[in-house]
């Protein structure tokens, strides 16, 4: 079946309501989706029944269908010296003789043309003859003097090495062992010398075996998408072949913010100045001026407490630069446990933020923030004392563990001042600085969303129903107190519980309310404040899981066994020091006389008497 029009690279249909572009032409054919980026490969005959039945359509023409001037353009410059050379002599010579060209005149006609122009080297007479003809019989089309190119020449290859060449290179070369054109190359060579073999028994002539360069241009028709995708997978594929168009933030200052979070290349110390590990950086930067606007650093993995207190410095403002504060209208994030997490939508829903979350794989989504983070390390982590580098290679012999001294407070305080000195920094890619670039976008831009401190917090909070007790309540094993609790409680009676109103970003204070009197809030305050001041709702119920695992991976059997041998030797000398009742002192004092003496009876009278040396 012929394809009712034969597609041409750079072609755009529509199928399945999205738009593909035609990327190869071979014995397949290969569509990118211009939305997703996904590819697929349509033999011609399927291509040609989708056309039939509509399913494919041509959407835009590809550039060398919809005019010859695609030539001109992507002309030489000598090319296109030429073509102007021809077209001065051709369009004089048709304004001066609308008819027939009389050689004699014609020839004086371009000799005068050619003094004017420079031309050291004037065509003949048949010469420009041939070019008028040639203009004229394509309807004056200027673009009938380009130089007409010959098309690519047919295979000049039997049918049976064709289709030879076609099996090897899909079933041999195209495999995940991943061989070399080579020696698939000499597979084919072998398999037609057999075949030479027998059609010599037969009387019959040989093929000609394909040259390598001939095998070689047959595999360079199949899309390069394609041959990545069969000989490794469709992740190496994708990564390989994927658009490297320059990213273009919106003209809103506001559009969008980048979110993530990354482990920072240096230790941190204790108190006691003992290393405990590698903090964490949340990060919120905006799309348009690069600017980090939010941000968390803390121990631990990431969680959604995390990325709440940096969301809300990103809408507050920065502690040195309260205006950077507003809130965005999209955010941009991966798919982590910490960002999926349903408060953070609910919040997220709340303020009217939208939250896009990125396919697995594909970090360049979120370019701007994975930039900041390899900025991070390279300006301000890589120098500090402790630091990790990047790769066991590059950290070398440095002691990380032993060189650090920085706390997390410490570590804190100057990444605030180093970002301080980041945004005042020159930036390649905005041809200024962060701040500046913010400073001018927002003269364009509308004014953000603002929120005061209490009203943030506030529509951050969680919210859990509690039984109130003994002037306190408990909530994942953690309790608060305060003076209005056993009022609350009084009031509650049995079967009714109390509104508790807190928040997961820091558990050292709750709110309660009677179900009655919601909008009535009464402040409680931890009772092991040492350990649930800035203590995160995630990190109190992992610290939690590890003790319950902990308690449950360990073996009490050995302690019950000597907990019950020590309870033995207590039973023997509670025996033994026992005080007689009166007839066990009359049965004793009988029967003493005619037992022998006992260690009891030696060291209860003699050796009490006894001097020291006797």
């Amino acid at each position: 079946m012929n394809i009712i029009k034969q597609p041409s690279i750079g072609a755009h249909y529509k199928m399945n309501n999205k738009t593909y572009e035609v990327t190869t032409v071979g014995t397949v054919i290969g569509l990118c989706c211009l939305e997703t980026g996904a590819r697929r490969f349509l033999e011609k005959k399927e291509f040609a029944e989708l056309q039939i039945r509509n399913t494919i359509t041509l959407f835009q023409n590809a550039p060398i269908d919809l005019s010859d001037a695609v030539h001109l353009t992507s002309a030489t410059e000598e090319e296109k010296k030429i073509y102007f050379r021809r077209h001065i002599y051709v369009t004089t010579c048709l304004k001066e003789f609308s008819g027939a060209l009389p050689r004699d005149r014609i020839n004086a006609l371009i000799a005068e043309i050619a003094k004017e122009i420079q031309d050291e080297d004037p065509p003949s007479y048949s010469t420009v003859h041939y070019w008028t003809r040639r203009y004229k019989k394509n309807n004056s089309n200027p673009l009938a003097l380009l130089n007409h190119y010959p098309e690519s020449r047919k295979p000049r290859i039997s049918e049976h090495n064709d289709e030879l060449i076609s099996t090897y290179l899909i079933e041999e070369y195209l495999t995940k062992e991943r061989p070399t054109l080579k020696h698939v190359y000499k597979l084919l060579i072998g398999q037609i010398a057999a075949e030479n073999q027998q059609r010599l028994e037969r009387g019959q002539s040989k093929y000609i075996p394909p040259s390598y360069s001939t095998f070689r241009r047959r595999l360079y028709k199949i899309d390069a998408y394609q041959i990545d995708l069969a000989r490794h997978d469709s992740k190496y594929a994708a990564k390989k072949h994927k658009s490297q168009d320059k990213k273009c933030a919106p003209d809103d200052l506001y559009a969008n913010v980048e979110i993530d979070s990354q482990e920072m290349d240096v230790m941190v110390v204790d108190d006691e100045g003992v290393a405990i590990g590698r903090p964490t950086l949340v990060a919120f930067v905006n799309e348009k001026s690069r600017k980090c606007v939010g941000w968390d650093i803390s121990l631990g993995a990431p969680t959604v407490e995390k990325v709440v207190r940096a969301l809300k410095m990103a809408i507050l403002g920065l502690p040195n630069d309260p205006l950077s504060g507003g809130k965005h209208h999209k955010g941009t994030l991966d798919n982590g446990p910490e960002n999926i997490a349903h408060w953070l939508k609910d919040i997220a829903q709340l303020l009217g933020i939208e939250l896009s979350y990125t396919p697995p794989g594909e970090p360049n989504r979120r370019a701007y923030v994975e930039r900041f983070f390899g900025t991070v390390n390279s300006g301000f982590s890589h120098w500090l004392p402790g630091t990790v580098k990047s790769s066991v290679q590059e950290r070398g012999s440095y002691p990380s563990g032993a060189r650090a001294c920085l706390t997390l407070e410490q570590l804190k305080q100057l990444f605030s001042e180093w970002l301080n000195i980041y945004h005042n920094t020159y930036h390649m890619g905005l041809q200024g600085s962060p701040n500046e670039t913010w400073e001018c976008l927002q003269k364009s831009s509308l004014p953000p969303e603002r929120y005061s401190a209490e009203d943030l917090n506030a529509l951050c909070l969680s919210v859990e129903h509690r039984r109130l007790s003994k002037g306190r309540v408990t909530l994942n094993s953690l309790t608060w107190t305060g003076p209005s609790i056993s009022l609350i409680a009084s009031q509650l009676g049995k079967n009714k519980k109390a509104i508790v109103y807190f928040d997961p970003c820091n558990l050292a204070a709750v709110w309660i309310a009677h179900p009655d009197t919601p909008k009535e809030w009464h402040p409680a305050h931890a009772t092991w404040p040492d350990y649930q001041d800035d203590l995160t709702l995630s990190e109190h119920l992992q610290i939690r899981n590890s003790i319950r695992e902990k308690h449950q991976r360990f073996d009490h059997i050995h302690a019950c066994t000597l907990l019950r041998e020590l309870q033995q030797k207590v039973k023997v000398i509670a025996t033994n020091k026992r005080i007689p009742t009166k007839g066990e002192k009359r049965h004793n004092s009988k029967t003493r006389t005619h037992s022998a003496p006992t260690m009891a009876n030696v060291t209860g009278s003699n050796f009490k008497t006894r001097k020291l040396g006797s």
